[in-house]
């Protein structure tokens, strides 16, 4: 997300000399007083190689939608698929910078760990590797009241992702109108409600 800004405005500076380059070579084809410029005089010249910053946006460029331009980006990783169901027990709005929900989810019947980070949610036109993943998730006890696990914890100990789990994380950009992809096939979301108080310990954190 922070690479997406810096990208953004690195773009907008390069489409704003461009814009001026094309300005200044109309201004110098204009006839003076004396005449058009000629060939061989020492008119300015602008390049759009001068632009500071331009090597690292060619950078991102190149590398955009190969998961290189933020190493500190989570991943989309290749959906497996595993036994098992998923319910969807809520969806709530959080106060970030940019869009955000908290949502937390029940799978049951699972024997083998799974990977949170195949949990996402598709976007047309847009690469894989750019997809929104979990952000910050938790392992939750059963009445979904205490944290058991924090994502660090989760990591080290894949077997927590076996049997009955509850599952919380933060999702950018979630589109309530589509569902989500997971392990255990597709799942729609439910409307957004009002985060319970029992849920208050899983705080937002920001990805910057």
């Amino acid at each position: 997300m922070k690479a997406r800004r810096e990208t953004q405005a690195l773009l907008a500076a390069f489409l704003l000399l461009g814009t001026s380059c094309g300005t200044m070579k109309e201004e110098r084809s204009k006839p003076g007083p004396e005449g058009p410029l000629r060939e061989g005089t020492n008119s300015p010249r602008v390049s759009i190689d001068d632009l500071p910053g331009l090597a690292r946006l060619r950078h991102m460029f190149s590398t955009m939608g190969t998961g290189q331009e933020d190493p500190e980006r989570k991943e989309v990783t290749a959906a497996v698929r595993h036994e098992g169901q998923v319910t969807v027990l809520g969806v709530y709005p959080v106060r970030a910078p940019e869009p955000c929900y908290l949502i937390e989810l029940r799978i049951t019947g699972t024997s083998a760990p799974f990977d949170i980070g195949a949990i996402t949610q598709p976007q047309a036109g847009v690469h894989r590797s750019r997809w929104q993943v979990p952000w910050r998730e938790v392992l939750l006890d059963a009445d979904g009241t205490r944290i058991l696990a924090g994502d660090a914890e989760i990591k080290k100990h894949p077997e927590f992702k076996r049997g009955c789990v509850r599952l919380a994380f933060f999702l950018h950009y979630a589109d309530l109108q589509r569902p989500l992809e997971t392990p255990f096939g597709n799942v729609a979301l439910t409307a957004p409600t009002r985060k319970p108080r029992r849920l208050r310990a899983v705080r937002y954190e920001s990805p910057d």
